[in-house]
């Protein structure tokens, strides 16, 4: 039950999308700020420790395998921290907050809403601005 569930929020989520295609093709936009793709993997491989020893390879095809292996090893290791209602994973750092399900009203019913946890909103934050400097130099002193 538990898998299924985290199963459900990854997908509402469309981390496999992000994860195994989507370079070049998509964009996530949160408070103010463009995530693509890449940014979610990375964070994801590194917040997991996936990609500590492991970094993804250059190579088209050992990189759609490092990919697949890298969503199921999200699948597998991703727990319930019922207190917070977050779906955590352990990483090098500890327990860190991927994803989080929320209900909110929805006109006159009641729906849920996912989003990244802190640990991703973090993370992303962190890529998504060395990524601007690095392009624009905003942000540099």
């Amino acid at each position: 039950h538990t898998q299924g569930y985290i199963s459900t929020v990854l997908d509402a989520m469309h981390l496999d999308d992000y994860i195994e295609n989507y370079d070049g093709d998509a964009s996530i936009v949160m408070g103010g700020r463009i995530a693509h793709p890449k940014d979610i993997r990375n964070c994801i491989a590194s917040l997991t420790g996936y990609s500590q020893d492991n970094p993804e390879p250059k190579d088209p095809e050992e990189r759609k395998k490092w990919r697949q292996k890298l969503s199921e090893h999200v699948k597998k290791k991703c727990k319930i921290n019922a207190e917070s209602g977050h779906i955590e994973i352990a990483g090098p750092k500890g327990n860190v907050p991927l994803f989080k399900d929320e209900w909110r009203t929805a006109g006159t019913s009641q729906k849920v809403a996912s989003y990244y946890g802190e640990g991703m909103q973090k993370c992303m934050k962190e890529q998504i601005d060395s990524r601007r400097q690095k392009q624009t130099s905003v942000g540099k002193k």
